[in-house]
């Protein structure tokens, strides 16, 4: 074997390690940018979750809210009919009658204001604790569109820079393709050289 072969046989080995080196690495960052892909539409189905979590929750809200403001227009029928038995009873005490039909009426009527009065007084407690529940629903709802906002730009950037990631791995790809087209017209015309000097000899 001349030395000129050797020498040839050494370059090619030499070549094909690095260029399979390099094929490597490209497979190796593209099953990298691949998983990233994955990852990333997994997290868009997350976000989509989330998303559609948050308008249910926000027609429960809504719902909620509808239920609530029927139970404040029926507290101030119920308000209005409190003050209307009141009147009925200071009209009826202040009239001066003393018979006993008149003090058992005047009775009945103050027994009934104080039921309605203690209904009110119960149905606003309610009113009040569905308000703040309601409250702080719609706050976690808000809070919640606010993360959901933040993730979808956190997405965007991750999708970003995997698409850098593809742009680069596509030129470093083409790099690599190069290499190989050198590896094989050096080969040919080192070979090319060898038969020539052979000829020669």
């Amino acid at each position: 074997v001349t030395d000129a072969e050797k020498e040839l046989e050494d370059g090619k080995a030499e070549a094909q390690a690095e260029l399979a080196d390099a094929r490597q690495q490209l497979e190796d960052a593209q099953a990298e940018v691949d998983s990233g892909r994955q990852e990333l539409e997994s997290s868009k189905q997350q976000l989509e979750s989330s998303r559609q979590q948050l308008k249910d929750s926000q027609a429960q809200v809504d719902q909620g809210q509808e239920e609530l403001n029927a139970n404040i227009d029926t507290l101030n029928e119920q308000i209005d009919e409190l003050n209307a038995a009141k009147e009925q009873y200071n009209a009826l005490a202040a009239s001066g009658a003393t018979d006993d039909v008149t003090i058992a009426t005047l009775n009945a009527m103050y027994e009934e204001i104080q039921k309605g009065e203690s209904a009110v007084a119960q149905a606003q407690a309610q009113i009040d604790a569905a308000k703040a529940e309601l409250e702080s629903g719609q706050q976690q709802i808000n809070s919640g569109w606010d993360q959901l906002e933040a993730g979808q730009q956190q997405l965007e950037v991750a999708a970003d820079q995997i698409e850098d990631a593809q742009a680069e791995l596509v030129a470093a790809q083409d790099e690599v393709d190069d290499g190989w087209e050198e590896y094989y017209k050096g080969q040919a015309e080192a070979q090319a050289e060898i038969e020539e000097g052979e000829q020669q000899i």
